[in-house]
C-alpha cells in the first residue's frame, strides 16, 4: 500500500480492492466516502444512521450497510462478524451498490425523483396559499 497521498485513480483502485470501508461521521452523518464505497462495491461500515430519514434511503442497517455504535464500542465486533460471515456481508454491499446504481442510472428512479420533487413543491405552494388566506 502506498504511503502518503495517492492520486484519484489510485484511490479508486484501492477502494475497489477493499473489503470494508469505515466511514465515520465527518461534517455530518453522510459523506462522499459513503457513495464512493457504494459505487466501488465495498462493504460500507459506519455509525448507526437509523435516526436519519433520507431520500433515497441508502442507509438501511444490515441491508445496505453495517452499523456500529456512535461511541465505536462495538466496531471490532461488527468488523469481525463481517469478515467471519463475509458472504453475507458481501450481499449487503451488493444491495447497497445495486440501490445506488439504480438511483443514478435507472429511468424509473429518475421519474420517482421528479414525482417526489413535484409533490414537495405542490405541498409547499398549498401551504403558502393557505397561510396567505
Amino acid at each position: 500500500m502506498p504511503e502518503g497521498r495517492v492520486n484519484r485513480l489510485q484511490f479508486s483502485k484501492e477502494l475497489r480492492r477493499s473489503k470494508i470501508v469505515i466511514s465515520p461521521f465527518g461534517w455530518g452523518e453522510f459523506s462522499l466516502r459513503d457513495f464512493e464505497t457504494l459505487l466501488a462495491g465495498a462493504i460500507l461500515c459506519k455509525p448507526n444512521m437509523d435516526h436519519l430519514d433520507t431520500y433515497p434511503n441508502f442507509y438501511r442497517t444490515d441491508e445496505t450497510y453495517l452499523a456500529f455504535r456512535w461511541d465505536f464500542t462495538d466496531i471490532n465486533d461488527v468488523i469481525g462478524e463481517a469478515l467471519e460471515n463475509y458472504a453475507h456481508a458481501r450481499q449487503i454491499a451488493e444491495e447497497g451498490q445495486r440501490l445506488y446504481r439504480y438511483h443514478l442510472t435507472d429511468e424509473s428512479a429518475h421519474q420517482e425523483f421528479c414525482i417526489r420533487f413535484r409533490d414537495i413543491l405542490a405541498r409547499a405552494i398549498d401551504v403558502r396559499r393557505q397561510s396567505a388566506v
